[in-house]
């Protein structure tokens, strides 16, 4: 089993402190924006991709929906517990807000899903929050050896797969099939956090 160094729980100090510059943000310092954008952008990335494998169009569209409403509600916006809950919790419904509206075929079908409302911080949408969390950790130390490290070094240090392949000794073809086989693993084994 290979533990993930980047884990999706933040500590109390790093909360509060994205909290403070959350209030930055509300105030319009562009700083502060990009400091969230910097750092969430690619794991937003990758948690989209879980859900539409390949589809990197969509995946890209919906996290820059997700810091262009950030930025442009940023005065309506409450954040109480925590940012990337909240960021987390709305690219889960932009995409969903996405898919329907574009009627995606390659994607997920959406027919027998009910529509995702606002990202909530009570207790029993932090409590589904955290199971995702769990569950995610556990479909990822299930994946095969090779597979898990393809899947960390793209997914928590945003390696390009010739970084990869190389420091894996493995051909970059080797390295998609990895991914891409971790990517339907996880949609598979998370998909009842995306469908209830």
């Amino acid at each position: 089993m290979i533990e993930i160094d980047a884990p999706m729980s933040l500590e109390p100090s790093t909360v509060s402190k994205e909290l403070a510059l959350f209030s930055e943000l509300k105030e319009g310092d562009p700083a502060a924006f990009k400091t969230f954008f910097l750092r969430y952008y690619d794991k937003l990335l990758g948690f989209v991709l879980t859900l539409v494998p390949g589809n990197s169009f969509l995946a890209e569209e919906t996290v820059q929906e997700v810091f262009t409403r950030l930025w442009e509600r940023r005065e309506t916006i409450e954040i109480h517990s925590s940012v990337r809950y909240y960021l987390y919790r709305s690219c889960r419904n932009i995409l969903y807000n996405l898919l329907e509206k574009k009627a995606t075929r390659d994607a997920l079908s959406l027919s027998r899903v009910e529509p995702v409302p606002e990202p909530a911080e009570d207790a029993a949408g932090q409590l589904s929050y955290k199971l995702l969390e769990t569950d995610f950790r556990e479909a990822v130390n299930e994946l095969p050896e090779k597979a898990q490290k393809v899947f960390l070094l793209r997914y928590y240090h945003q390696s390009k797969h010739k970084e990869i392949a190389r420091r894996l000794h493995i051909s970059e073809s080797m390295v998609e099939k990895h991914w891409a086989n971790a990517l339907r693993h996880l949609r598979k084994k998370l998909a009842a956090h995306y469908f209830q």
